[in-house]
């Protein structure tokens, strides 16, 4: 969680109205990719001390396709922007892979509703958006483990 409370320390210096539930849809596209680009080469703040996801078994759809180059249902390429690109040339040369944004958006609406639900008590927050680190730092019913690989219940006020 050290991790993720200083990359929110950073990216509240870059955008102080960034506030407690760390919705990035205030920030707009254009200012939150400008954030992404600041914090592009610190390590996700999911990561334990050894490099292994304290979340992947809850991780976010943003994990699920990273490292994977995307063709949508109307052919819009997205490239591949992982950084495991460095470390594995071989994932530089996968072909796009098929994947219906469209169809997502609207298969996930019910789950964002519940989803926020549980975390906020009303579904009137289910186009929040977030950072892994801020997903890392809500006081939500999840479990993570902590950076020595410990199970800890997840406690912002710690």
């Amino acid at each position: 969680m050290s991790r993720a409370r200083a990359q929110i320390g950073r990216m509240r210096e870059a955008e102080p109205l960034l506030a407690s539930p760390w919705d990035v849809a205030i920030l707009g596209e254009r200012r939150f990719d400008a954030l992404s680009e600041m914090l592009a080469s610190e390590p996700c703040p999911a990561l334990d001390t050894a490099g292994r996801c304290r979340i992947y078994e809850r991780r976010p759809m943003i994990c699920r396709l990273m490292g994977l180059g995307v063709r949508t249902a109307t052919g819009q390429v997205i490239e591949n922007g992982c950084p495991i690109q460095d470390d594995f040339p071989a994932y530089r040369r996968l072909e796009p892979q098929v994947f219906d944004m469209d169809r997502w958006d609207v298969a996930q609406e019910p789950h964002l509703a519940s989803a926020a639900l549980e975390l906020f008590g009303t579904e009137a927050w289910s186009g929040y958006e977030t950072t892994v680190a801020g997903a890392v730092l809500l006081d939500a019913p999840w479990r993570l483990t902590n950076d020595t690989g410990a199970n800890d219940a997840l406690d912002t006020r710690k």
